[in-house]
């Protein structure tokens, strides 16, 4: 096996231990926790604009 081929089975390996390890910390059960309140916290946002005096158009169109 020459040099070349050896680098892209090292490089093949370090990209499938990478995305074994990123798969696990996105699936472990810590990671569900936090998971669900940043979803919950989109369901219960009041969809209210932030700032501004009530009196901007809606279209977001200068006047």
């Amino acid at each position: 096996m020459d040099l070349v081929n050896l680098g892209r089975a090292l490089f093949t390996l370090l990209v499938v231990v990478t995305f074994v390890i990123v798969t696990w910390i996105a699936y472990s059960k810590s990671s569900k926790k936090r998971y669900d309140e940043v979803a919950s916290s989109v369901i219960d946002d009041d969809d209210a604009p932030h700032g501004g005096t009530g009196e901007e158009p809606s279209n977001g169109a200068k006047q």
